[in-house]
């Protein structure tokens, strides 16, 4: 059993794990709430999904604090009716608080348990959860100073099997670079704003401007304005696309030579297995600021350039976008950079632990 979600970040890697687990032939359900995207997605890809009525802790205020409490004893009643009726033989946890009490109890009955973590700075139930739990499947090196360091195994982020790194050949001198853009599985308003003007700074400021082709993933609430902005620039399908959201993520990546978007650790995953340069702009809400330490990492590592959502202004980003363009060796030493940071069997990992948790596991 997959337990967790809330956003893409979450419920993707493990939906990744699932696909590895259906196809040696284990049986898989998901544990999670009614109100995160696990509602929706989980059921299009044929998982089984139980809900347990859980909220989060973090930022709900006085009150919904409280609320969150009182559901607690709750949602671990539901937890150990499901573990009592469905008997999972592993549980691995994804993070998002509907991991939490579904996870601790497995662990505490002697059921094998995992957790991921994504990003470089564990979640509040993650935190709790890995003094309970078996393994933590983790990406990113530095997180290792704040979990039990005898429990961590590094293997990378779990992402869609469909992604095929490829070796990252750069534009063609005179070719105008290919943009991808976006903002994680529900967009970003901030970037889905700045773009459009970024490319129209570019077209009024710099001399013998090259717009660059551009497919655009706003999230739904943006699509008609964005699409509404390029166009008002003369700017429309095939140099234009614009999408609510992507399903085939792997023609995307594999039709672009720079990433523009947020630092979830799924995108920064996907990307650094596809071997692709970026340029990224954290999510400044983000719990205890995660996405600029995932971010960081991958400037540090010459594989992006990292811009404070404060610092992406129009005029910021044009002067990165016409740098990269004139530089196309910048952008492979990038991209090669991107791709030593890949990790892309990952799932596969994890997935063979939940099947045979009791064999050794390497924990390098």
């Amino acid at each position: 059993m997959i337990a967790g979600g809330g956003t893409g970040g979450h419920l993707f890697p493990g939906l990744a794990v699932a696909d590895e687990l259906r196809r040696r032939g284990a049986t898989v359900s998901f544990v999670g709430t009614t109100r995160g995207i696990e509602a929706k997605v989980v059921p299009q890809n044929g998982y089984p999904l139980h809900f347990l009525e859980m909220f989060g802790l973090k930022r709900q205020g006085f009150f919904g604090t409280l609320r969150s409490l009182w559901h607690i004893p709750k949602a671990l009643f539901q937890a150990a009716c499901l573990i009592r009726r469905l008997k999972p033989t592993a549980v691995l946890g994804v993070g998002g608080y509907a991991s939490g009490p579904f996870v601790f109890l497995a662990s505490l009955w002697n059921i094998p348990t995992a957790i991921l973590e994504q990003n470089s700075i564990a979640g509040l139930t993650n935190r709790f959860l890995s003094r309970w739990v078996d393994r933590i499947f983790t990406f990113f090196p530095q997180i290792s100073s704040s979990l039990p360091k005898q429990k961590i195994v590094p293997i990378g982020n779990p992402i869609r099997s469909s992604l095929d790194p490829k070796n990252w050949i750069p534009p063609k001198e005179g070719a105008p670079l290919r943009l991808f853009i976006l903002g994680g599985s529900q967009g970003a308003h901030a970037i889905n704003e700045v773009l459009p003007a970024t490319i129209k700074h570019m077209l009024a400021h710099e001399k013998n401007t090259q717009v660059p082709t551009i497919v655009h993933q706003t999230g739904t609430k943006d699509e008609a304005k964005t699409r509404d902005d390029y166009q008002t620039l003369g700017l429309s399908e095939p140099q234009v696309t614009v999408h609510a959201f992507i399903t085939d993520m792997a023609a995307a990546y594999n039709d672009c030579d720079l990433v523009i978007g947020r630092a979830g650790a799924t995108t920064l995953s996907e990307i650094t297995v596809m071997g692709l340069p970026s340029i990224l702009i954290p999510f400044p809400a983000a719990a205890d600021d995660h996405q600029t330490h995932n971010a960081r990492f991958l400037q540090q590592s010459g594989a992006a350039y990292l811009l404070s959502q404060s610092e992406a202004t129009k005029e910021a980003l044009a002067a990165k976008i016409e740098y990269l363009s004139a530089h196309r060796h910048e952008l492979k030493k990038m991209a090669q950079a991107s791709l030593s940071l890949g990790k892309k069997d990952a799932a596969l990992q994890v997935a063979e632990w939940l099947l045979h948790p009791n064999q050794p596991f390497l924990i390098q």
